[in-house]
């Protein structure tokens, strides 16, 4: 049985350049669930060794150059790490076509300088995401521009790049830099940050006599109760917690402790510092200040 998505996919060749651990976590479940097929995949890497990895989990067919990858391949997914997308584009620009659609998962990197550096490809998306796809959660945030435009809608096109990243999650239209700086540290990085509270809950329950492993228990299970609640109950996540507080409890005793440590200035203070870091690598030799 075929979903719409794989339908819309069906005679698309994708080519993702880099071979990491994103591009591994996102094909995993595509074709696990048959949205994609091995055959419709190509990728290259600068690293044999990762590609040949990846050819003998996923089955895919590998490029022994970005060339070839761009010649065989209708859908191209920048899958590099920011600092690296320059150098691995700058050799290859010639051979991007106006058939080409391209989607950059690279952190920092803008549709505006996309664009001027690959003129003549008319669909550009660039998509944010977080190693949650691999369990297809993950929120993901997208924009695009279409002919040079910047796209004013969700439904003005970019119908591949929701056809292949909706499965993985939730998402979500977002346009302008800011937006996407933001979302980058809110949910790209949000899974290690919420795994950092997870540390110090599960080290708490630790201190007292519970063993490591219940206390992972525990604190896994509080996490998740606490994110289905939100997202079940038609209350905002303010309402909910003051519907589990009462005014002599325990629990607003640890919650006036935390307001008291500036947690939520310890923590803006933490989003600030991952945003200029963003920012920084924008301004690495990238795409965002070449000429």
């Amino acid at each position: 049985m075929f979903s719409s998505d794989s339908i819309i996919l069906k005679n698309k060749k994708i080519g993702f350049i880099g071979a990491g651990n994103m591009t591994q976590h996102i094909l995993e479940p595509l074709l696990k669930d048959n949205i994609l097929k091995s055959d419709q995949i190509f990728v290259s890497n600068r690293s044999a060794s990762k590609l040949q990895k990846l050819k003998d989990k996923l089955n895919i067919i590998s490029c022994n150059s970005n060339e070839e990858l761009l010649e065989k391949s209708d859908i191209i997914i920048l899958s590099v790490k920011p600092q690296d997308l320059y150098e691995a584009l700058e050799p290859v620009l010639a051979y991007f076509e106006p058939r080409h659609e391209v989607i950059s998962l690279a952190a920092g990197a803008s549709l505006k300088s996309l664009s001027k550096l690959l003129p003549k490809v008319s669909l550009l998306s660039r998509v944010m995401l977080s190693t949650a796809v691999k369990i297809k959660q993950s929120a993901i945030a997208y924009d695009f521009m279409k002919n040079g435009q910047f796209a004013q809608s969700e439904d003005d096109g970019a119908f591949n790049v929701k056809a292949l990243f909706s499965p993985l999650g939730k998402l979500f239209f977002l346009k302008g830099d800011q937006a996407f700086r933001a979302f980058t540290v809110g949910s790209g990085s949000g899974v290690a940050l919420v795994y950092e509270l997870m540390i110090y809950w599960q080290g708490w329950l630790k201190d007292y006599g519970i063993t490591e492993k219940m206390a992972e228990q525990i604190t896994q299970q509080s996490f998740l109760a606490a994110s289905k609640m939100a997202i079940n109950e038609e209350q905002s996540i303010e309402d909910l917690q003051q519907a589990v507080t009462s005014t002599k409890g325990i629990t607003i005793e640890a919650l006036d402790a935390m307001r008291a440590s500036n947690l939520e200035g310890q923590l803006h203070h933490a989003f600030e510092q991952a945003r200029l870091k963003d920012v920084k690598l924008a301004n690495l030799k990238t795409i965002d200040n070449t000429k």
